[in-house]
């Protein structure tokens, strides 16, 4: 076998970055890094066309990402919109008082709440203010992070769709993934939903891949996915543990007395979950107030959803489900429009109204070839989609956390615009 040959030349422009990186600022030399680990992990990977759709995500979005970080800071100060502002200025907040001398983490949270930009305090506060801790203040770290899990949130996607499909219509479903637009525009900010898009699908992977084959190593991904998502969007690994997994295991499988036991098991650990963080849920009367609270909450202005429903009994709530299942794939709808930013989402919605029959037809054509990997994905969007729909008054947002979601959907919009492109080809022959 031969070994590629290192020219005298590359190992000068090696020495040459090596010495460059060494005299800049630490919160200058990470970006930089980011860029440089982005790149050479597109450059080798095995695929050329997933090498080539990983590069142009990347490059697109760190480019764009730059542009729109000078346009706001020419306004602002500070180059971020909205939440992300806020969650680089309470990170600071964080720094500050740690530095200060204040160790104790409560008392800590207490005092960055009180100071706290937005009003609010998160896991992503913290998320934030580590990242800074150890490589600087500067958003673009946290900005070209985003950048990356998003760009390899594709790469995952093509990955499971070939899986489970094919590669045509893994190709269709990575460059939905990559290039989506209300995705790719929350990746050049310094948001949560990049990271929690990235975990959620990881997770899925791990767990697709462990079923064909046991390795050691992805219980560790797993595990790292479920306890990174804990912090960022907790409530999904009790909907996953206790009924995405083990309904998706139960529809999947040929041996239903054992997996009924498993599915047993795996409800009392949610139950058990749920307990821990949110036992109020644990009582139906409770949990419906508590449901009530949360869409009361968002159900406000011109983008509220059935702002006048209160969520009384289970019975109303069965009743007036498919009205909110209608919401949480379409809305917001052209009627609710506003503002600039709400305009500018039309035109992406109209595409996924269009590709939505697509959608329905993958989903159909997975469960008629009895694609045991599938049912962990329809069930993902299932259920994920019936619990926004309920918590969620408020169609924008509703549109940024429905992109949970949006991955899965691009690998049934990829398996069912394979299925049309192949009826048109055979017809034309």
């Amino acid at each position: 076998m031969k070994h590629a040959k290192i020219s005298i030349y590359q190992i000068i422009a090696c020495a040459m970055v090596a010495v460059v990186i060494s005299y800049l600022p630490v919160k200058v030399v990470f970006p930089v890094i980011i860029v440089i680990i982005g790149l050479v992990f597109g450059l080798f990977l095995r695929q050329t066309f997933l090498s080539s759709v990983f590069i142009l995500a990347f490059l697109s979005r760190i480019i764009f990402a730059i542009f729109l970080y000078n346009l706001v800071f020419l306004n602002n100060g500070l180059g971020l919109l909205g939440d992300s502002r806020s969650y680089s200025i309470n990170a600071v907040n964080i720094i500050n008082l740690w530095s200060s001398g204040l160790r104790d983490l409560t008392a800590l949270s207490i005092e960055a709440l009180r100071l706290s930009d937005s009003g609010n305090l998160g896991s992503y506060d913290f998320w934030n203010a580590i990242v800074y801790y150890f490589a600087g203040v500067n958003p673009i770290t946290m900005i070209f992070i985003n950048c990356v899990v998003s760009s390899l949130t594709a790469v995952l996607i093509y990955s499971i769709t070939k899986q489970i499909w094919n590669e045509k219509s893994a190709k269709f479903a990575a460059c939905l993934t990559a290039f989506w637009p209300s995705t790719f525009f929350w990746s050049v900010q310094n948001l949560k939903e990049p990271l929690v898009i990235f975990l959620s699908v990881i997770l899925l992977w791990a767990f697709i891949r462990l079923k064909k084959q046991f390795r050691f190593y992805m219980l560790l991904i797993i595990l790292a996915s479920t306890v990174a998502l804990r912090y960022l969007r907790g409530f999904l690994l009790p909907l996953f543990y206790g009924v995405i997994l083990p309904g998706s295991v139960l529809f999947s499988s040929k041996h239903k007395k054992v997996v009924l036991f498993w599915v047993v098991i795996f409800s009392a650990a949610a139950i058990v979950i749920i307990k821990l963080y949110h036992p109020n849920l644990i009582d139906p009367s409770r949990a419906l107030k508590f449901l009530q609270q949360e869409r009361a909450g968002r159900a406000y202005g011109n983008l509220g959803l059935a702002t006048n429903f209160n969520i009384g009994n289970i019975s109303n709530l069965i009743i007036f489900m498919p009205v909110f299942l209608a919401n949480a794939l379409l809305a917001p709808y052209p009627w609710q429009v506003g503002s600039m930013s709400q305009i500018s989402s039309m035109p992406e919605m109209l595409l996924f109204y269009a590709l939505i029959p697509l959608m329905f037809i993958g989903g159909k054509i997975l469960i008629k070839n009895r694609s045991r990997e599938s049912w962990i994905l329809i069930f993902y969007i299932l259920i994920i989609a019936l619990v926004l729909s309920v918590i969620e008054g408020n169609a924008g947002t509703l549109f940024r956390h429905r992109s949970m979601i949006l991955p899965l959907c691009f690998i049934l919009i990829g398996v069912g615009l394979d299925k049309c492109n192949f009826r048109v080809s055979f017809h034309n022959q």
